[in-house]
């Protein structure tokens, strides 16, 4: 159980990270990526590119997502799982005194 002096100097974070998994997806992927970054409450994109055999890395990275890879297609759980454990990482490399970890917003690759 925390206390409430612990709890107290820690506030939810207002932010959410946005973590889309993404297979073959280079057509849709970067409508997607801008329509969510356009989004106040969202200050992480992470794409997961879940072995696509086309340009979706790419045009993720070039539309502002935070992408990190599978080699090979290994599923949607698993890239939510990836995409998770990134969000984990950047919050960790950038620390955010006083705030507590986003939540994860999952969102389909092709949304827009």
């Amino acid at each position: 159980m925390t206390s409430p002096s612990a709890s107290a100097s820690v506030r939810p974070s207002p932010t959410v990270a946005v973590v889309v998994p993404a297979k073959d997806e280079e057509e849709r992927i970067a409508r997607t990526v801008e329509s969510l970054r356009s989004l106040e409450v969202a200050d992480l994109v992470v794409v997961v590119d879940d072995g696509s055999r086309d340009g979706t890395a790419r045009r993720a990275r070039d539309a502002g997502a935070l992408v990190v890879a599978h080699r090979r297609n290994r599923g949607k759980a698993a890239a939510m799982q990836t995409g998770a454990r990134a969000v984990a990482a950047a919050e960790a490399s950038t620390p955010r005194p006083g705030t507590g970890p986003r939540p994860l917003l999952f969102v389909d690759a092709d949304l827009a």
